[in-house]
């Protein structure tokens, strides 16, 4: 028996933001990296007032990083979750969590699945 949910648009309301650092030094060679930094920092400086965000980060040493940059930029860090992960991009979307909500048929919400490319004959 298939379990009915759907993933919610990115613009739908959520609980918080996932977001990963960059750290990879291969995918952001050179001045690229600390540029890419200073972009997420505007960006998680952005969201903290609004709502949390966790943030995926290396090792102790990302974290302290990263909580010293956005300390420096006045940003408050109440809404930060930190999360010791090591990754391999910031793209999170290929690897992160996934989150689900279930679908209510009686408001016309139903799953709609592509399963590597094939529609799910189930859609209602």
């Amino acid at each position: 028996m298939m379990t009915c949910c759907r993933m919610p648009a990115e613009w739908e309301a959520h609980r918080s933001t996932w977001l990963s650092w960059p750290a990879n030094r291969s995918a952001w060679p050179g001045k690229l990296l600390a540029q890419a930094g200073e972009i997420y920092v505007q960006m998680i400086r952005a969201l903290l007032p609004r709502e949390k965000v966790n943030l995926l980060v290396p090792d102790e040493r990302g974290a302290a990083t990263v909580t010293q940059l956005l300390t420096a930029k006045k940003a408050p860090l109440s809404n930060l979750i930190l999360h010791n992960v090591k990754t391999a991009d910031v793209w999170i979307r290929d690897y992160g969590p996934i989150f689900v909500d279930p679908c209510h048929p009686e408001r016309g919400e139903a799953e709609s699945r592509d399963l590597y490319g094939r529609k799910d004959s189930s859609i209602r």
